[in-house]
């Protein structure tokens, strides 16, 4: 041990003495960097899912993927079953996912790894009852989520025509919608009245106004944070896109397929028009729709131009990062685009028409999507895509970034067990109380503090915390 840290007095002995040095510093340095080795950018990997479809369960690991999660096929991970819209929470703790074919809103924790049910009890159902817990209640086939500036969340509930809330203490309410009653009426009146049919997505402004893709009816509409009133702001009813003379549009009088709406760092609202091949922006102080992405005709064309002179191919949603990049889910041409503040667009993932390495890690330019549908991007512009047919969600680092990790949860430390303060003889009328700490299920063969020996009015449970 002695000659491994003993300088030699022969030239060469210097010299090994430095090699070896230097391979032991760049070693520890490896592994130091190991633990927290950034992502280059542009990389993707799995955020949430499995290799298989369906209801994975509550409090898992999001994903294989993630650092820290055991290797094996007998590991259970948080499967979904068709992610559709996606939001990020404003602190960036939190990914909410709409989970279409489940009839659920799942919300991933993005500090510890876990995913969760939020909303749904797996039912596709279209009860509401006042003061119940979301996770009690049924929803159907919802496509679109979205927070306001309090971080309570609106629910697109496409399957039962209606938008719902979610208030920070877990209950839900109807803002809009007639259930199951779908159709086009209610404008100029109470929300919770009108008809909406098919509603794909919602968004909310920082006055509280919430805005509703109603997809079959090809309109937006705009229901009051004071009122309650709905009205349409955008959509004539009709399909088809037409553009007058000037390129500004009368946002009433022409037609879209809304599937996806975003708001900008202006207020402008930013509208996916689905068949119409194009990304619109509403104007919502002048009034005014005019033409972001898109000519109207179906391809994948135009990197490196203005996005208005590229082909789209049925996006179906829009997210706008923190700096007013605009990153479009071009589902058709399973990519992802992205327009810079120039109005250049060009391709951040994906494969065009492809389908090599889908679900795979790596350079997010070489590996394919199914079906992109949500997208939702987070402070520090990391992107996240549901990909709805390979039931995963995915993140792009647009700047390196840390690998996702899953924390387990914290183990209970020592064993169960009780205290007996007091006199003896309780039976005989002796005075005491029983203090008990600790999991109960970890212990099930020991008594619960109900079942403590009958002390009368002298039965005291002190504490029935977590043993931490």
């Amino acid at each position: 041990m002695r000659h491994c840290i003993q300088r030699s007095n022969t030239v060469q002995g210097d010299i090994l003495f430095c090699v070896g040095w230097c391979l032991l510093l760049v070693g520890l340095g490896w592994v130091g960097s190991g633990q927290a080795r950034n992502l280059p950018a542009g990389w993707i990997m799995t955020a949430a899912g499995d290799t298989v479809q369906g209801y994975g369960g509550e409090n898992l690991p999001a994903a294989r993927d993630l650092d820290g999660v055991p290797k094996g096929e007998n590991v259970r991970v948080g499967a979904l079953y068709s992610p559709t819209g996606l939001a990020v929470s404003s602190d960036n703790q939190y990914l909410y996912i709409a989970e279409m074919s489940s009839h659920r809103v799942r919300r991933m924790d993005l500090v510890r790894g876990t995913i969760q049910t939020f909303a749904g009890d797996g039912n596709a159902g279209d009860e509401i009852r006042i003061d119940t817990l979301a996770t009690n209640i049924s929803i159907q086939g919802p496509m679109g989520v979205t927070l306001d500036r309090q971080d309570n969340v609106y629910i697109a509930d496409t399957g039962n025509h209606r938008v719902l809330k979610v208030d920070r203490d877990g209950f839900i309410t109807k803002i809009a919608g007639s259930s199951q009653e779908y159709g086009f009426s209610g404008d100029d009146g109470a929300a919770s009245a009108a008809r909406l049919n098919t509603p794909r997505d919602v968004a909310v402004d920082e006055n509280g106004h919430i805005y509703i893709a109603d997809y079959r009816n090809y309109r937006v509409r705009r229901v009051d944070a004071v009122t309650g009133v709905i009205t349409t702001i955008a959509g004539s009813g009709k399909k088809r896109f037409e553009e007058s003379a000037q390129g500004l549009l009368d946002p009433t009088a022409t037609g879209m397929y809304p599937t996806g709406l975003a708001l900008d760092s202006r207020g402008d609202l930013l509208i996916a028009d689905k068949f119409n091949h194009r990304v619109m922006k509403l104007d919502l102080q002048a009034g005014t729709l005019s033409v972001v992405a898109g000519t109207g005709k179906t391809g994948h064309r135009g990197d490196g131009r203005k996005a208005t002179q590229a082909l789209l191919s049925s996006p179906h949603t829009v997210a706008v990062s923190p700096n007013g990049n605009i990153y479009i889910c071009d589902t058709e041409n399973k990519v992802i685009r992205k327009i810079d503040e120039r109005g250049y667009i060009e391709t951040v993932a994906g494969l065009p028409n492809k389908k090599t390495n889908v679900g795979k890690e790596g350079k997010a330019l070489q590996i394919s999507f199914e079906s992109p549908y949500g997208i939702s991007v987070d402070a520090f512009e990391n992107i996240y895509v549901s990909d709805m047919y390979d039931h995963k969600v995915r993140r792009i680092n647009t700047n390196s970034a840390p690998r996702l990790k899953y924390i387990p949860p914290p183990k209970p430390r020592g064993k169960l067990f009780y205290f007996f303060l007091g006199t003896a003889g309780l039976a005989a009328g002796g005075s005491g109380a029983y203090l008990w700490f600790g999991r109960p299920e970890s212990e099930p063969n020991l008594p619960a503090p109900e079942n403590f020996p009958d002390v009368g009015a002298n039965k005291i449970t002190l504490d029935q915390g977590t043993g931490y």
